[in-house]
């Protein structure tokens, strides 16, 4: 890198510690700034979502015992093998490629239409209809930093399931309100992890941005020490070359007219 002097002499010459050596360009980033929030998280999300599938899901899944149990099993695996596909970026602390959460979203969504759709009527938005809150987690770990996507996800995933809810008929005031709270609840929670994820993100980009500021500054200021030094040094050697000069001729013992 190069850079004018402080006084308007030549430039000087620095080397940051992030430079290439054999081309002298900076390497670029592996990850953006405040990446390593959302590969915390996502691995956080992905904990959450299999105690949740397994822990809480799984016993109302198995005392389902009507013959529209078999499509609930399927969108318990289909969510089971989702969360198994993303584990493979997850853990390495990698972004999920853009093909998979493409293709696993719509996936997630009809998998819980599916797993809704065979909940009883009566049921819904209880106990027995496990996969409400739980898609939730799945879509906030496949678009965690696709803020806007996620609520058009969490949204499409409520309005599916408040319209299998009435499509039995008008409930009771009591089922609504209880219905209501259920939804409520999850998605609070969802969108409160949302916002605390976008949040650090914002903190720990600024504190990199500022971190690398304060070395810019740090080298600008050791440039500028250093090509004081050398000013000094080349002062000197030339002010040591001169003065026996100026002597010789004084004494007579150099002739000016001599090369």
């Amino acid at each position: 890198m190069s850079e004018e002097s402080p006084s308007g002499g030549g430039p000087c010459r620095t080397d940051h510690a992030s430079a290439n050596r054999t081309g002298g360009v900076a390497e670029p980033r592996a990850t953006a700034p405040g990446d390593h929030v959302y590969a915390t998280m996502r691995i956080i999300l992905v904990c959450a979502a299999v105690l949740l599938q397994f822990g809480l899901g799984l016993r109302p899944l198995l005392a389902h015992g009507s013959p529209s149990r078999w499509p609930a099993v399927a969108a318990f695996v289909v969510l089971a093998c989702v969360t198994a596909a993303c584990c493979g970026w997850v853990l390495r602390r990698r972004p999920l490629p853009v093909a998979l959460v493409t293709a696993a979203t719509p996936v997630v969504l009809a998998a819980s239409f599916c797993a809704t759709a065979a909940v009883a009527p009566e049921q819904r938005f209880q106990a027995p209809d496990w996969s409400f809150g739980l898609v939730g987690w799945h879509l906030l770990v496949l678009l965690l930093d696709r803020a806007r996507v996620l609520v058009a996800a969490l949204a499409t995933h409520l309005v599916a399931s408040a319209g299998l809810f009435l499509a039995a008929g008008v409930p009771d005031r009591a089922a609504f309100g209880a219905a209501g709270a259920t939804a409520f609840a999850a998605l609070a929670v969802q969108l409160a992890v949302l916002l605390i994820t976008r949040v650090l993100h914002r903190q720990s980009h600024e504190a990199v941005t500022e971190a690398e500021e304060r070395d810019r500054l740090a080298t600008r200021m050791l440039a500028a020490h250093q090509w004081e030094r050398d000013r000094h040094s080349v002062f000197a050697g030339q002010l040591g070359a001169t003065l026996p000069l100026l002597a010789g001729l004084a004494d007579g013992a150099l002739d000016p007219r001599d090369a």
